[in-house]
């Protein structure tokens, strides 16, 4: 078994409980100082849970980098309010002996270098929906062997509505591409839906395996 025991959100994601998603976003724009200080005072929690947390001594812990995506922030924004501290959180994780895993629900093809800069072990990249595209064989290329990648097949689309030979297609291509990551592992990019029946998962686990 390889067991992911636990994780933490960005500061960013976190600040969101003390500012609210609206006023935080607006506040990058018209405080971003203050956005500042609140990550980094968020930071000093979530090192120290990464900490409690890796005393489990499972096999590694992730970092949830929502709401730090194409769809909900700029490049720029990233940057300066995101990287950081991610980063950082990775480098503790690992300070740890425990693999990073960082994950993202959004857009990412224009911040790939970015997100591979972190020094995260691995990456699992959400599926494309919301107006954006994240796919698989670019993301693979952009990242090549500096992180292991997660796919992102489509639960819904493909894995609960999708043909058997849709199914497998897609399989067969994503296994494709992350052949250029440094490791690849198959997975749906979101949660699998609830009207998902056993067997389909059981049939993708088995062609996950071929």
């Amino acid at each position: 078994f390889f067991i992911v025991s636990a994780g933490v959100a960005t500061p960013f994601w976190d600040a969101t409980f003390c500012l609210g998603v609206s006023n935080l976003l607006a506040m990058t724009a018209e405080r971003p100082g203050f956005v500042d200080e609140v990550c980094r005072r968020v930071l000093e929690c979530s090192i120290e849970n990464v900490r409690a947390f890796a005393a489990a001594r499972a096999d590694a812990i992730y970092v949830d980098a929502t709401l730090t995506t194409s769809d909900m922030i700029s490049v720029p924004q990233f940057e300066r309010f995101a990287l950081p501290y991610i980063t950082e959180l990775v480098a503790e994780i690992r300070r740890h002996n425990q693999l990073a895993y960082v994950y993202y629900f959004g857009g990412v093809a224009d911040r790939l270098d970015l997100i591979a800069s972190t020094g995260a072990d691995a990456v699992w990249i959400e599926t494309s929906m919301k107006g954006y595209t994240n796919d698989i064989d670019s993301i693979a290329k952009a990242i090549g062997d500096r992180a292991c990648l997660h796919g992102n097949i489509d639960p819904y689309g493909v894995l609960e509505r999708g043909s058997d030979a849709r199914l497998e297609a897609e399989v067969r291509r994503q296994a494709a591409a992350g052949a250029k990551a440094r490791g690849f592992v198959m997975s749906t990019g979101s949660p699998i839906t609830p009207g998902t029946p056993l067997s389909r998962v059981q049939r993708f686990i088995e062609l996950g395996r071929m």
